[in-house]
């Protein structure tokens, strides 16, 4: 039985990524549209979000604007990351 690291399970996950990550219909023409400010949490890294926002071309629509594991108290849906944030939901320096 192979020994699985866990340099081995980011790679693969990345490699999945690649491979069939795509955005949900419509996603994109709703980001596109005048709204109130947004911003995306994920409870993975700031790496792994950039990769797979970007897998997607949604890493624009959140640049700037994206939250990761580690920023908050408590994981999401935990209302304490929103409510660090400015109004515009971007991160104090702009990461």
């Amino acid at each position: 039985m192979e020994l699985v690291t866990l340099d081995m399970l980011v790679r693969r996950h990345r490699e999945a990524v690649d491979l069939g990550l795509a955005p949900v219909d419509g996603v994109p023409e709703a980001l596109a549209a005048p709204t109130p400010p947004t911003c995306a949490a994920s409870g993975g890294s700031h790496e792994k979000t950039r990769h797979t926002l970007g897998r997607t071309s949604l890493y624009g629509s959140f640049e700037g604007r994206f939250h990761g594991a580690g920023e908050a108290p408590r994981d999401k849906p935990a209302p304490a990351l929103p409510a660090r944030r400015p109004a515009d939901g971007r991160r104090p320096g702009g990461g």
